[in-house]
């Protein structure tokens, strides 16, 4: 039984390696200057968000991470949430994205005041739009530690670096 435990643990270590995205851009990825993706989520109140309503209007910032009351992603939504007057002041929305549930959601920007949409990704889908590999795709929709895609008429820049702490830190 230990052996079995011990295999599927390193099993999974292997695929989380395996569908990171760090390093290289890979096949099929978005790279600056392609035309930016349609893309729709529900937002923590249950609502549906579509990227065509912001797309060409506003610079749009789409960051991922992995859940929602952690540590290293409570303190990157703060980052973002202290920081979003100069950007609004510039234009730019920014949109949060994990797999965790509307509901988790609502409770964790209720919770840090955050004054930006939290998208619910809970399939995965989201992210596969916008060339996030997710950890462990069989089992459950974990993002990586950090992805971030600024968007304006087309990708004007990507972000695959694990940077704690959001915007500002």
């Amino acid at each position: 039984m230990k052996l079995l435990v011990c295999l599927f643990t390193v099993g999974c270590l292997f695929a989380a390696l395996a569908f990171t995205t760090h390093g290289a851009q890979k096949a099929g990825e978005l790279k600056v200057g392609d035309k930016a993706p349609a893309f729709e989520g529900t937002n923590e109140e249950g609502k549906p968000w579509k990227s065509s309503d912001i797309v060409g209007k506003k610079i749009l910032v789409v960051y991922f991470y992995p859940a929602d009351f952690t540590k290293g992603c409570t303190d990157q939504a703060c980052g973002f949430r202290d920081n979003i007057k100069p950007l609004t002041d510039k234009g730019v929305e920014v949109i949060g994205v994990s797999g965790d549930s509307v509901k988790a959601h609502a409770a964790f920007k209720k919770e840090h005041k955050l004054p930006f949409t939290l998208l619910s990704d809970e399939s995965g889908a989201l992210a596969a739009k916008l060339g996030v590999k997710l950890l462990f795709p069989l089992v459950f929709c974990l993002f990586p530690a950090f992805y971030l895609v600024v968007i304006g008429p087309s990708i004007i820049r990507i972000f695959r670096e694990f940077v704690w702490g959001g915007l500002g830190k």
